[in-house]
């Protein structure tokens, strides 16, 4: 879990001018209860023998939305980017666990009615996946795309023109790309910075960042500061992600409001000497189901609740573990 900054390391590390300590304090202290609170009846095998799929739905999906605001808002307060780094993949892993829910919930008779996506990009839960398409980006889990996009693939009906450009920096995805944006404002006027000139590029995304405030006034966090339920902070995570995607030299709007540089700064550094400034392909995720043989011997962990590690031989038949609804998916994480 993030750790909670003391009143006096706020002071000096916060990244969100706007951002009240007394308001960051309840509300991490709040998620940072609630995601334990959710594991812990998750891996509750008397709780979960009481549940329905839509119960665990509905926790899945709150534990998933509680950690990627987590992790927004820790940014805004200026946690330290690798204590972020470090908290990104379990941020996936949960997603994904409300994602096998949500399939396990679209094959029962209610769920075959409303056969949802995992998160409807047409709506403003778009913000959520725009978050964690950047996060990994800027984090430096970029071989995380292709779990994530597989989240976003399922049952939308429209795909998204900037998540797709983005994506596809890092992974193969579906040609033709989209040439639309499933929110339109503000992110379609970032669509142009693709196919610039890269000369040309500085001065588009200075101007997209200059514009992104007011252009985003049909989005849920616009004017948030002034009285919604949690401030996470404002940033313009697609700029940043862009930039790092397109290697594109930030020095002439690194200064600007809404600009998360900390986090392209960090990044830039981190990976300064390596050969190329170019993306990374992300590759796919090996996974097995129950009754495969396992085709890698070394560690590997259940997707789903509860999740279990264990270490499979080459050859060896992977258990099927009876969770809830028949969903135990193993992937592969590697040395034991």
């Amino acid at each position: 879990m993030i750790h909670i900054l003391t009143e006096s390391e706020f002071k000096q590390a916060k990244r969100e001018p706007l951002l009240d300590y007394a308001a960051y304090s309840d509300e991490a202290a709040d998620i940072s209860r609630r995601i334990p609170n959710a594991q812990k009846k998750l891996s509750d095998p008397e709780w979960l023998s009481g549940q329905d799929v839509a119960a665990l739905v509905r926790l899945t999906g709150a534990r998933s939305d509680y950690a990627i605001d987590l992790l927004t808002l820790s940014y805004s307060a200026g946690v330290h980017i690798m204590e972020l780094q470090g908290f990104f993949p379990h941020v996936v892993d949960y997603f994904e666990a409300f994602a096998l829910y949500i399939q396990a919930f679209n094959r029962t008779d209610e769920g075959t009615r409303l056969n949802s996506p995992v998160i409807h990009l047409q709506d403003v839960e778009f913000q959520i996946a725009n978050r964690l398409l950047c996060f990994s980006v800027l984090l430096g889990h970029t071989k995380l795309i292709p779990r994530i996009m597989a989240i976003l693939d399922y049952n939308n009906s429209m795909r998204d023109g900037l998540l797709e450009r983005i994506a596809s920096c890092y992974s193969q995805r579906p040609s033709p790309l989209p040439d639309e944006c499933t929110r339109h404002l503000p992110y379609y006027k970032a669509l142009p910075i693709f196919d610039a000139q890269p000369s040309d590029r500085p001065g588009l995304i200075k101007a997209y960042l200059l514009d992104w405030y007011e252009a985003s006034r049909r989005e849920p966090y616009y004017d948030a500061h002034t009285g919604a339920p949690s401030f996470l902070g404002y940033w313009a995570w697609e700029a940043a992600a862009i930039t790092i995607a397109l290697n594109v030299d930030d020095q002439s709007y690194r200064d600007l409001p809404f600009y998360p540089r900390d986090l392209v700064a960090h990044l830039r550094n981190s990976t300064a000497g390596s050969a190329t400034g170019a993306p990374r392909t992300a590759t796919a995720e090996i996974r097995a189901k129950p009754g495969e043989t396992c085709p890698i011997g070394r560690r590997w962990q259940s997707i789903g609740v509860p999740v279990h590690d264990t270490v499979y031989t080459q050859g060896a038949p992977m258990q099927d573990l009876k969770s809830p609804y028949g969903l135990t998916v193993w992937r592969f994480l590697g040395a034991a």
